[in-house]
């Protein structure tokens, strides 16, 4: 991101000087400056608290007469924007009280405080939290002072939000209107499609297991058998599509095979299941991939032999 990189270094230096006091900066549209911390944006009116003396005083200042507006991160709060976690929801949502309202002012930092929340989101894995993280992401789209990759990665993650949540079609037709921006957003861009994919295969997956809960006897039912059989093939092709086209993405690829392994075991196929974790054993022999592979098979007793 723009600002991401200028910031990260200003805080370093920030953080390795003992003497210094952390500062933001507001800069005025008649070209006036005010140092000091910013505690607030709400209500249409910036907050600056400055020391004076022994103590500190409070001023705030009406936003529309703000042009834009520098903050620098504490330590941990550059740490959560650059590797954002889960763990860091509750630093980042700080930061984006602060943010949101300034969203449409140049060289603001809200789209990358934006976009590390909604990744944060996203980590946690929830449906909840990854429906938080689209409609931060639509606001920060609709409303920010967007440079082209800054917008290229809000939309990416957008992607990932829309897939998180089960919108497959809608990620699936926002990615295809992407552009490529550069060697590193392509870059990402293709991730995302993996991703999307075995996100299909997991739908995919779940519906099979749904469509036999519901029908036990679809064996002797022709249309549920024949959704049966297409259920079936898009969750093994999904689950494939990484190994097929993008093993060089190891992690996508042996999450793949080993999500296949399991949809073959679960459909009486044990050889097919044998052999996708045999290609996990040959070509993907992480221990974090190994172990996962080694422990199936043995817990479903699987046949050594590869199919043929």
């Amino acid at each position: 991101m723009r600002k991401l990189a200028r910031i990260l270094t200003a805080t370093l230096i920030l953080a390795t000087l003992s003497t210094a006091a952390r500062a933001d900066e507001i800069v005025f549209i008649n070209g006036a400056r005010k140092s000091g911390n910013i505690t607030s944006t709400a209500g249409g009116k910036i907050s600056l608290k400055v020391e004076i003396g022994s103590g500190f005083a409070e001023t705030a200042f009406a936003l529309n007469d703000v042009k834009f507006v520098e903050f620098t991160p504490a330590p941990a709060e550059a740490e959560a924007l650059q590797t954002p976690a889960a763990k860091d929801i509750g630093t980042l949502g700080n930061m984006w009280k602060l943010r949101e309202p300034l969203l449409g002012k140049v060289r603001s930092d809200a789209p990358d405080v934006a976009l590390a929340l909604a990744r944060a989101f996203l980590a946690d894995k929830s449906k909840e939290r990854a429906e938080r993280a689209l409609a931060l992401l639509d606001s920060a789209l609709a409303k920010g002072d967007l440079s082209q990759s800054e917008r290229g990665a809000l939309m990416q993650t957008k992607i990932s939000a829309l897939a998180a949540i089960g919108r497959i079609e809608e990620a699936a037709t926002l990615m295809d209107g992407m552009p490529e921006i550069d060697p590193a957003a392509s870059a990402a861009l293709m991730r995302n499609r993996v991703e999307l994919e075995l996100t299909r295969g997991t739908i995919a997956r779940q519906n099979l297991a749904a469509l036999e809960e519901e029908w036990p006897k679809w064996q002797l039912m022709p249309e549920e058998r024949e959704r049966h059989r297409r259920l079936f093939d898009q969750a093994i092709s999904s689950f494939l599509y990484p190994a097929a086209l993008h093993p060089e993405m190891r992690d996508l690829t042996a999450s793949g095979l080993f999500e296949a392994a399991e949809v073959f075991a679960e459909q009486g196929r044990p050889k097919e299941a044998s052999a996708r974790l045999e290609d996990i054993v040959q070509f993907y022999p992480e221990p974090e991939f190994l172990a996962k592979a080694t422990a199936l098979k043995e817990k479903l007793k699987l046949p050594n032999e590869p199919e043929t």
